[in-house]
């Protein structure tokens, strides 16, 4: 089954799930009321948490084990017979990989393979995509929008909000449920390498409205936000794409300053349901659209 995935892969992703399971530890003081977790998914998918069992109750482990992956692609085309047009397919097709996470490309040559990878797939795939100055981060012919330190600049959440309103039209148009923005950093060291102007500053507070807002215009333009990166890399002056960062301060510097964005935003970030309809093969399901003008169904 992991034939298709470098180890290198294997590991990021048992890392990733390792962080998430003590992140929800450490956010939450520990398991929540079954209550509580249901509530935040009942409000953003009415009825998806149904169709999820449902379709997860008809997985093997090992294809349970496979949704955890999503593999690197880019919005290029490639012909039938090009090696990498190849791996993307077998992914979709035999390995059954979760989704996609789409780099550099053009906007007709993503949406178009993507809804090929779609329909070659058993599952729906969740593409995910940086956009977090706009969907020209990365995709050539798209709306770049300024930085994030520009828009804190103004002091003006509601420009945040349609900044990430716009940001997720174009990524629907473009077959990506799932936005890498915005960033919740509190940019405090000014020797930062990595962060800088993709904050909205330096002032927690100002951060926290300013990623509010961005959650919100996203969730309403019909995407998935993701806030990033974590709390402390905002005062790093190691580049983390290429060395590990150290946080040499305490628990209550962190509880006072760089977890307040990402706090903030936890407890507003249920704001409206997107507007994502999956199907699967194995149900009667639409198939999920990647815009109006590059559909599958």
């Amino acid at each position: 089954m992991l034939r298709f995935l470098s180890r290198r892969a294997v590991l990021g992703a048992l890392a990733a799930l390792l962080i998430v399971a003590v992140s929800l530890v450490y956010f939450t003081g520990g398991a929540a009321p079954a209550s509580a977790r249901a509530a935040p998914s009942a409000a953003m998918w009415p009825g998806a948490g149904a169709w999820a069992t449902s379709v997860l109750d008809t997985l093997t482990l090992k294809e349970k084990v496979s949704q955890l992956f999503s593999a690197r692609a880019y919005g290029r085309f490639r012909s039938v017979d090009d090696p990498r047009y190849e791996r993307l397919k077998k992914l979709a097709e035999d390995f059954g990989i979760g989704g996609f996470a789409f780099f550099q490309g053009h906007p007709m040559e993503q949406a178009t393979l993507v809804n090929d990878l779609q329909e070659s797939s058993d599952l729906p795939l969740l593409v995910s995509q940086d956009m977090e100055w706009g969907a020209g981060m990365r995709i050539e012919q798209t709306t770049t929008f300024p930085r994030a330190m520009a828009l804190g600049a103004t002091r003006d959440a509601d420009l945040a909000r349609a900044v990430g309103y716009a940001t997720a039209h174009e990524a629907r148009a473009l077959g990506t449920q799932q936005v890498y923005a915005p960033v919740a950093d509190v940019n405090n060291n000014p020797r930062n390498p990595i962060i800088n102007v993709r904050s909205y500053g330096e002032k927690p507070g100002l951060v926290a409205e300013m990623t509010a807002a961005a959650v919100n215009g996203i969730q309403r333009g019909g995407a998935i936000s993701t806030v990033k990166h974590f709390p402390g890399h905002g005062d790093t002056s190691t580049d983390s794409h290429v060395g590990l960062p150290v946080l040499t301060f305490g628990m209550e510097r962190l509880q006072n300053l760089e977890l307040v964005p990402f706090r903030t935003w936890r407890s507003r970030r249920w704001s409206r349901t997107p507007r994502f309809r999956p199907r699967c093969r194995r149900t009667s399901r639409a198939i999920c659209c990647a815009s109006r003008w590059a559909t599958t169904a």
